[in-house]
């Protein structure tokens, strides 16, 4: 009997922390920056605005200042509930997948040396934290800077429309 209690408790040990994941990704705060998201440490996570859509472009030496949130799969992301946005990963050049929300790979910065520090915002006018925003700017390859939502999508102006009406002439 005194075996199969310990045989239990040693199958319990080795379940429970697939059961008990951690948040990947949390939320900071600060004054200038309303929420942003961080990493399961609390050190801020940034976007980098040369990444086309689900393609990661900082590799080398722009890996190790800005190094990535590398998972095991997409399964292994987790985040608050009102963080809404698209997560997921993105495979790097050595094959590793990296987090990313809305398609746009997720790094740190090396210059963020304690929790909540955002060092690395607007750095170069390219580097950004990541907020639970509805828009974001992402460099195309023919179109230069275009406007996408949460979902990655690109976002269109309709010249019909009438300025300060309130009203859409869709």
């Amino acid at each position: 009997m005194l075996r199969k209690t310990f045989l239990l408790f040693f199958v319990f040990l080795l379940v429970t922390p697939i059961f008990a994941q951690d948040t990947l990704i949390g939320l900071g705060t600060s004054e200038d920056l309303g929420e942003f998201a961080t990493g399961a440490d609390g050190m801020t996570l940034y976007i980098f605005t040369r990444d086309p859509l689900g393609e990661s472009v900082c590799n080398d030496q722009c890996a190790t200042n800005w190094p990535p949130l590398v998972v095991e799969s997409a399964a292994d992301l987790t985040a608050p509930d009102d963080f809404a946005g698209g997560w997921g990963t993105v495979e790097r050049a050595d094959g590793t997948q990296k987090a990313s929300y809305s398609g746009l790979p997720l790094y740190y910065f090396a210059g963020d040396e304690a929790e909540g520090d955002t060092n690395g915002q607007a750095r170069g006018n390219v580097w950004w934290v990541v907020a639970p925003a509805d828009v974001y700017l992402l460099e195309h390859a023919d179109l230069g800077h275009i406007l996408v939502g949460p979902d990655g999508r690109t976002l269109y102006l309709f010249t019909n429309d009438v300025v300060d009406s309130g009203e859409s002439a869709c």
